[in-house]
């Protein structure tokens, strides 16, 4: 019995002090976020290149508004960043010359999108991405 005990105390200690020693490294303490995007915008060829950082869980980075930004993608239900489809009829008007550009990741997802407002189809696709991207000016 006291042999029993020993072996018993013994693996005890050691499987406690594994979780212990676990549970203070820092891969166990935080996951990398599952959204870090880079977000370059410009608002107009003449105009500086504006580049902003976002991370989601938590909410942060350079991003003006990283909490608006990170909810609106909590909440996608379908690829945000996916290009306008093949064949799609867009109106062919301009309402702006903003561009952007998304690299990085979303929920673990490689990202490297380009946005404008060139045609009616890439005004609706920036529009959806707001607060991610700036509101048109």
């Amino acid at each position: 019995m006291r042999t029993y005990l020993r072996i018993f105390t013994a693996v005890s200690a050691f499987a406690l002090g594994g979780a212990i020693a676990a549970a203070g490294t820092p891969a166990a303490a935080a996951a990398p976020p599952s959204t870090d995007l880079t977000i370059t915008y410009l608002a107009t060829p003449a105009s500086q290149v504006v580049v902003w950082r976002l991370v989601c869980g938590p909410a942060g980075g350079s991003h003006p508004d990283p909490v608006g930004a990170c909810e609106l993608l909590d909440k996608a239900t379908a690829d945000p960043f996916k290009p306008v489809p093949p064949g799609t009829i867009c109106l062919p008007f301009s309402d702006g010359p903003e561009t952007a550009r998304v690299t990085g990741r979303w929920s673990d997802q490689p990202i490297d999108a380009s946005f404008n407002r060139v045609h009616s189809c890439e005004i609706a696709r920036w529009d959806n991405l707001v607060p991610v991207l700036p509101k048109h000016r």
